[in-house]
This record gives C-alpha cells, structure tokens and sequence, in this order.
C-alpha cells in the first residue's frame, strides 16, 4: 500500500480492478477522496495510463489541501475538472522529465 503525504495529510493510494471503481453511479478511473484522504487508481490499465491518472488525482489532491477545492467550486462552479486536466500533462512532463530529488539535493 502506497502513500504520499501533503501538507499534513497522508493519502493513501488504493489500485482496484476498474470494475469496483464506481462513483456516484458512474465508472471512473481515478477518484481523489479528500475527505478519507484516499486516491483510488483502476489497476487493469497501462503503466503510463495510471501514472497520468495518478498525477491528475494528485492535483485534485493539493488543491484540497489548498483549500481551493473549495474555493473553485464556490466561485467557478464545475471549471475544478478543466483546470486540473490543464495542469495534468504539464505536470506528468515536470515529473517524468526531471529528477526533482537530485535538483532539491543540489539546492541544498
């Protein structure tokens, strides 16, 4: 069982066949509960399709311990989606492209 931490929250990170992977009635590949602090990946996909799904959860993720989950829902209604698929692909780039660790080690 895989987890990451954020801020102060522990997420834990939960593979399960796809076919389990229901929400509000409807199959998704990836759910970000910031409420149990729970990320839920469909594990019968590609290695690379998880990793996106993953990193997409992610932003949903940080902008709920941002408290912008909130905030952008209040304010833009239902634009949380589109922005975090914005963000999606640039950041799977920063991560997959880059060794973070060795640039933070380097800085310090």
């Amino acid at each position: 069982m895989s987890k990451i931490k954020i801020c102060n929250a522990e997420y834990e990170i939960v593979f399960r066949p796809l076919k389990d992977a229901v929400f509000n009635g409807c199959s998704e590949i990836g759910k970000c509960d910031g409420i149990n602090y729970i990320i839920y990946i469909a594990e019968d996909m590609p290695s690379n399709r998880k990793i996106q799904t993953l990193i997409h959860e992610l932003i949903h993720a940080l902008l709920n311990e941002a408290n912008y989950s909130r905030i952008i829902h209040n304010k833009l209604g239902e634009f949380e989606e589109p922005f975090v698929e914005a963000m999606e692909k640039p950041l799977l780039s920063l991560f997959i492209d880059n060794d973070i660790n060795d640039i933070i080690r380097e800085i310090k």
